[in-house]
């Protein structure tokens, strides 16, 4: 063999060793990327389902809660229908009698300078019937009074439920 193939097989060993071991090198640090992304990709969908599992068990919470203020709705809304038409029965029932008397209440007793001025009064315990205007006044009152007693009652029913849930 002649010193000119002798070079030629050396040079050509020498190539293909390196070749060899860039092959390597870059394998290996090819295969230790994807091991670090695979990790950071096992990290992210932890994260994930776990966040996953947070909103389903919020949304499940949020279920409840308007089922149980759906109920509590239902509820008050029957107990207003049932007040109103109440006084609706009584507003009949006032315009068949014509009459609505109020029974009056014992008065304190009064000073001798107040026995002395003579005004307008009622004797104690007396009774006192209403005009007409005054009794359907009485019946608008009491109807708007119970509509604003069944807001607050919704409002602070609506409160103590959420409440429960922080």
């Amino acid at each position: 063999m002649t010193l000119q193939v002798k070079l030629v097989v050396l040079v050509v060993t020498l190539l293909l060793g390196f070749g060899t071991g860039f092959g390597v090198r870059t394998y290996m640090a090819g295969k230790h990327n994807l091991q670090v992304e695979n990790t950071a990709l096992s990290r992210a969908l932890t994260a994930s389902i776990d966040y996953q599992a947070k909103v389903e068990a919020r949304d499940t919470k949020n279920q409840v809660l308007q089922s149980q203020l759906a109920t509590l709705d239902k509820e008050l809304t029957n107990a207003r229908t049932t007040a109103l038409s109440d006084n609706a029965a009584l507003r009949s029932d006032l315009a068949v009698a014509q009459r609505m008397q109020l029974k009056g209440t014992t008065c304190p007793s009064r000073s001798a300078s107040d026995q002395a001025s003579p005004a307008a009064g009622v004797d104690h315990g007396a009774q006192v019937e209403l005009s007409p205007e005054t009794r359907l006044a009485v019946f608008d009152l009491r109807e708007s009074i119970i509509g604003d007693q069944a807001a607050l009652e919704g409002c602070q029913s609506y409160v103590r439920r959420l409440g429960l849930y922080p």
